[in-house]
């Protein structure tokens, strides 16, 4: 089952959104760096990781099973994210950077899909 998830957009995406949240999180507060930006990383870093583990198992359910791990964790992320909104800890857009969670949830559930229906794999 293994496949190059490197050459899907999903990873390309979630591994550009995970940089960009190393990058604006390097502003939050020092005080945070155990709180919010820790988790805030962590979470981010687990969309690509998933993805790269879940490709490499043998079988389609397996790879599902990841694929669904990665897409709870973009939406750890995004929440986390909106918390630190709230705190006023996100200088750039955040507009723009919630964006790119939507997109990329999106294609966490398109992929999702797309493997189910080429395996009959049912709900």
């Amino acid at each position: 089952m293994s496949v190059d998830i490197r050459e899907y957009e999903v990873f390309k995406k979630a591994r550009n959104l995970l940089f960009e949240i190393y990058k604006i999180t390097a502003a939050f507060p020092k005080a945070e760096l155990y709180g919010v930006t820790s988790q805030l990383r962590r979470s981010m870093l687990s969309v690509p990781t998933n993805l790269v583990e879940g490709a490499r198992r043998n079988s389609p359910k397996d790879f599902l099973r990841f694929i669904e791990i990665a897409h709870a964790s973009c939406d750890e992320a995004r929440f986390l994210f909106e918390v630190a909104i709230e705190l006023d800890y996100v200088n750039d857009d955040p507009e723009r950077v919630l964006c790119q969670f939507e997109e990329i949830s999106k294609m966490l559930k398109g992929l999702d899909s797309s493997i189910r229906k080429s395996h009959g794999i049912n709900l």
